[in-house]
């Protein structure tokens, strides 16, 4: 699709000042397609702990048999035999914060990143929740491509 201005003799220069002053200020204010990116996002780490890590680089390596007797003798949870999600909480506690010029995500459990990026001195392997850029890219690319073009048509 090709995108330009179509003038007239009956266009006035203000009107192209006014017009382009308008797009601008849309395109400013990203909060909309902010949160829409973050979404995104957040819907790969859930797609991430449905598969047990096979979206992550790498994937996440199998539980060790001691953790998987361990949680059999507590409580009986659904979550109890899948990787990082014994409670649930590491899964479902997710912090976006979101304004018109950035968006982030952050998980609101303290051990997140122990697991992500592994713990030898706690014997954890890396298991990735978070996408890396080159996985996450293309979606987000989609999000804000779609918002670019709407505001261009207007």
């Amino acid at each position: 699709m090709i995108f330009g201005l179509k003038f007239d003799k009956n266009y006035k220069l203000s009107n192209l000042k006014r017009d382009m002053k308008n797009k601008k200020i849309a395109l400013d204010n990203r909060t909309s397609v902010n949160k829409l990116a973050i979404i995104e996002v957040f819907k790969w780490i859930q797609r991430n702990f449905s598969t047990e890590g096979k979206l992550a680089v790498g994937g996440w390596a199998k539980l060790k048999e001691a953790t998987t007797n361990r949680r059999r003798k507590g409580k009986k949870t659904k979550y109890r035999d899948k990787i990082l999600q014994d409670t649930g909480a590491l899964r479902q506690n997710w912090i976006m914060l979101i304004n018109k010029k950035q968006a982030s995500i952050t998980s609101g459990e303290k051990y997140a990143s122990r697991h992500h990026h592994g713990d030898t001195a706690m014997n954890l392997p890396a298991r990735p929740i978070l996408p890396t850029n080159r996985q996450i890219m293309p979606a987000l690319l989609k999000v804000y491509r779609y918002f670019v073009r709407t505001i261009i048509k207007r």
